[in-house]
C-alpha cells in the first residue's frame, strides 16, 4: 500500500483551504488584526495539511516536497503572511523532528504538530551574531538528566505564539558546540517579546524569544550533543525551499490580479516592455521551483 497521499486528492484539500480559509481573511491578516499564526496552523490541521510532509504513521498527510512546494505557492497567491507561517511550521518548525528525532521525541511531538493542535518555530537568530550558528550566545549547561538554558533570540516566527521551538544553544566551545534542542512553550522561563510591528508580512508574528533558566529535559536533546549546527543547516535549506515557493505565489498573486485588472478595464492599455502580461508569466513560470521527481 503506497504511504503517499494521491496528489490530486492533496490538490483538491489545498485549492479548497486557500479559497475558503484564506483568501476571506486575507485583507484583514494585511492589516494586522486577522487571525492568530496558530490558528492558521489549526485550521490547516483540520483540512489535513498542518502534517503534509510528515508520515501517516504520525498523523501526517505523507507527501513529499513537491507537494509542500505547491501548498506553500498556493497560499501565498492569496497571503504572503500566511505562507510563512506555514511554511516555518512545516519546514524548519517540523522536518528537524522528521530527520534528527528518535521515535520517542516523534510519538510525542510530530502528531500535535501534524494535526495542528500546535505551532512550531524555530529559534536560531540573535541579536548578535543573525543567523550565523557558530556566533550564538545562548547556553545549554547540563545539569544531572536535563540542560539549563538561558539566552535570547531575535527575529522568531511565531514568537509568542508557539507551543514548541527547536533551540540552538551552546552546549561547548568550537564549531562542535551547538546543540539543537525541543523546547515546550509552557515550561517555567520561557517568554517572549511584543511582536515587531512591521511594514509587510503583519500577521506572521516576529519577536524575541527568552530563555531564563529554562530547564530542558536530556531526553528533549535533538540529535546528538555538537550536532546543532548540522541540524540549522538542513533546516535552513527545507525553509528556503518554502520561502522560494512564497515568492513565485506573490508574483502569480500579482499576475492574477494584472490579468483581471486588464479584463476590467481594457482601455487602460499594457505598455510593450518587461512589464507585459506575457513577460509577467515567463519569468514567474522561470522562477518556479521544481523538485527531481516531482
Amino acid at each position: 500500500m503506497s504511504t503517499e497521499i494521491d496528489r490530486s486528492v492533496l490538490a483538491g484539500r489545498i485549492r479548497a483551504f486557500v479559497d475558503d480559509v484564506i483568501a476571506p481573511v486575507a485583507p484583514a491578516i494585511a492589516r494586522g488584526d486577522g487571525p492568530s499564526p496558530k490558528r492558521i496552523v489549526e485550521a490547516a490541521g483540520e483540512a489535513g495539511l498542518a502534517g503534509i510532509l510528515t508520515p501517516y504513521g504520525f498523523g501526517g498527510a505523507g507527501g513529499t516536497h513537491a507537494a509542500f512546494i505547491d501548498f506553500i505557492e498556493a497560499v501565498a497567491r492569496a497571503d504572503a503572511s500566511c505562507a510563512v507561517i506555514l511554511d516555518v511550521h512545516l519546514s524548519v518548525g517540523t522536518e528537524p523532528l522528521l530527520v534528527f528525532g528518535n521515535d520517542d521525541q516523534k510519538s510525542r511531538y510530530l502528531p500535535l504538530l501534524a494535526r495542528g493542535e500546535w505551532l512550531a518555530a524555530f529559534a536560531l537568530t540573535e541579536a548578535a551574531g543573525g543567523s550565523d550558528a557558530m556566533a550564538l550566545r545562548t547556553r545549554a549547561v547540563r545539569d544531572g538528566d536535563s540542560y539549563v538554558l538561558d539566552g535570547a533570540k531575535a527575529f522568531i516566527t511565531g514568537a509568542g505564539d508557539a507551543d514548541l521551538y527547536i533551540v540552538m544553544a551552546r552546549t561547548a566551545e568550537g564549531s562542535r558546540g551547538v546543540s539543537a534542542f525541543l523546547v515546550e512553550a509552557a515550561w517555567p522561563g520561557v517568554s517572549a517579546g511584543t511582536p515587531l510591528a512591521k511594514m509587510g508580512l503583519r500577521g506572521s508574528w516576529t519577536g524575541e524569544l527568552i530563555l531564563d533558566g529554562v530547564r530542558v529535559p536530556a531526553e528533549n536533546r535533538l540529535g546528538d550533543e555538537g550536532v546543532g549546527f548540522t541540524v540549522a543547516m538542513s533546516a535552513l535549506d527545507s525553509g528556503r525551499v518554502g520561502i522560494s515557493a512564497q515568492a513565485v505565489g506573490i508574483a502569480q498573486g500579482a499576475l492574477d490580479a494584472a490579468v483581471a485588472a486588464s479584463r476590467r478595464r481594457p482601455d487602460l492599455g499594457i505598455e510593450a516592455d518587461t512589464t507585459t502580461l506575457a513577460d509577467m508569466e515567463v519569468r514567474t513560470s522561470a522562477a518556479r521551483p521544481r523538485v527531481a521527481g516531482g
